[in-house]
């Protein structure tokens, strides 16, 4: 047998151990890293310097552990998702160095569906080679060790199971950990993720990769340009760019106008509130129509024979969205100052953070004479790394924290209840402090429902502790059973209770 096969079952053997009969968890985590060292330990020497000293390869490592990581500390099926796509994005990039995200992941998907085929055919493969070689002899020296232990193992678990006297005088040999279940989800997991441990590049999207420059060629030519001519469309670029400064000039300055006159007066709760609904929808737009226009216009040869002006007027454009950019999260963060944190909330400053990245590098692109390829491939690296570093913060107790400090007409206490769990311990304190206060008896119903659900979240995660291992450990689930467990609640026949 050779050594990346034995090396590939031993890390098959390893994650299997971590997740079967267990939970999403700390599993996920440490299966990140073994399947990286055995990657590591059966890739070629060469290939294996090479990806050593790849910044673009330390980078997919970054990613594939910190969404096993974020599986273990928070655990949300967002991470769960992303876990999946790092670790196709990793396979590929150890596989062919310098793969984009969006070509990467792709590949590791074709690769992981044509795994059992290339698996199946490699069994075929060697049954079917002749015995002359030296590999293929150590194959069948191994074989001749192997099958008779498999066989061996088999008939002890049966017999064991058949007869109890049997077992009393065998079971010394312990094989507890052996189970049916074990072996067959063993050997479903060595069919899944041969086709990832041994990635086997699509040759079409290694040459669409290899075709896609991240500079633009001087001697670039398509029918637009040729039929415009290229005095023609720096003009037309020019019209189309001074036109939209001056809009966009026109938007910023009455947005200034309101942020430095209006938003922080008493009574402009409403119209901050309306301003900045309508307008995250039309800046999610504009900011995407922004990228392509730049990308089109600046797509051959108006970045070596067009005016310098035109790049100028270009970079300014770029820059009044980042300014626009600027003053809408001026009015989120007002807004969430007087109502709080939401999720989608949340996402409207996630939304801006990319916007932001796409917009500094469409300049990077202008500046640098970049090309679109450029632009997607780091784009798509910005947004997905961006997703990665919010999978590690836990939002729910973000949220509950930062609004329970509002006044009490500004909270809302059922959003925050229908969280879910790890918001009902800071729910039950709140109650704890303020249960005679009018907006608390007011709403008897809810603050029922908070102690109901909070005992139901409590056991439920006591269950989960006795069922699974430390293998399925989950922090933000761990810190949360300890903190509940804290509590005594006092139950009453009327919904006021103390704690």
């Amino acid at each position: 047998m050779s050594k990346k096969i034995l090396t590939y079952l031993l890390v098959t053997l390893a994650i299997t151990s971590l997740f079967y009969d267990e939970f999403w968890g700390l599993n996920a985590f440490l299966s990140a890293i073994i399947f990286i060292i055995g990657i590591v330990i059966t890739t070629d020497k060469t290939k294996r310097n090479t990806n050593l000293n790849s910044f673009h390869w330390w980078f997919a490592v970054f990613l594939f552990v910190a969404n096993g990581f974020a599986s273990f500390y928070i655990h949300n099926q967002f991470s769960g998702i992303l876990f999946y796509f790092s670790l196709f994005y990793f396979a590929a990039i150890n596989a062919v160095a310098n793969q984009s995200l969006p070509i990467g992941t792709i590949q590791g998907t074709y690769s992981f569906f044509t795994g059992f085929y290339n698996l199946t055919t490699l069994i075929g493969e060697r049954l079917e080679k002749s015995k002359t070689t030296a590999e293929n002899k150590k194959w069948t020296k191994s074989l001749i060790y192997i099958i008779p232990i498999i066989i061996f193992i088999i008939f002890l678990k049966l017999y064991q199971t058949a007869d109890e006297t049997f077992y009393e005088w065998t079971k010394f040999i312990n094989l507890d950990w052996v189970s049916w279940g074990f072996i067959g989800f063993f050997l479903l997991l060595t069919a899944i993720l041969y086709g990832i441990f041994f990635l086997t590049p699509n040759e079409a999207l290694v040459t669409i990769e290899n075709k896609a420059s991240n500079t633009i060629s001087n001697n670039y030519d398509d029918k637009a340009q040729r039929y415009m001519g290229i005095e023609n469309e720096g003009k037309i670029a020019k019209s189309i760019l001074v036109m939209l400064i001056l809009m966009l000039g026109l938007y910023n300055f009455i947005d200034l106008r309101f942020i430095f006159s209006e938003l922080y007066l008493p009574n402009a709760d409403f119209r901050y509130s309306a301003l900045l609904h309508g307008g995250v929808d039309a800046l999610i737009f504009s900011i995407v129509f922004v990228i392509l226009i730049i990308s089109y216009l600046f797509r051959g040869q108006l970045n070596f024979r067009a005016s310098k002006s035109l790049k100028i007027v270009a970079i300014i454009w770029l820059a009044m969205n980042l300014l626009m950019i600027a003053t809408t999260s001026i009015k989120a963060a007002e807004y969430i100052t007087h109502w709080g944190l939401t999720y989608k909330r949340i996402g409207v400053y996630i939304y801006l953070i990319l916007a932001t990245a796409g917009l500094l590098l469409t300049i990077i692109k202008v500046l640098k004479i970049k090309s679109f390829w450029f632009l997607l491939r780091n784009t798509s690296l910005a947004f997905f790394t961006c997703f990665t570093l919010m999978g590690l913060i836990d939002w729910d107790k973000r949220i509950v924290s930062y609004n329970l400090q509002l006044s009490p007409t500004q909270i809302d206490f059922n959003y925050l209840h229908n969280l879910g769990q790890d918001t009902y311990p800071d729910l039950l304190d709140y109650y704890r402090i303020n249960n005679q206060m009018p907006h608390i008896k007011s709403d008897p119903e809810l603050w029922n429902n908070v102690f109901n659900n909070f005992d139901m979240a409590r056991e439920r995660l006591r269950y989960k502790k006795t069922i699974s291992s430390w293998r399925s450990m989950v922090w933000r689930e761990h810190t949360l059973l300890n903190r509940m467990n804290l509590y005594q609640l006092k139950y009453k026949k009327q919904f006021y209770r103390g704690s």
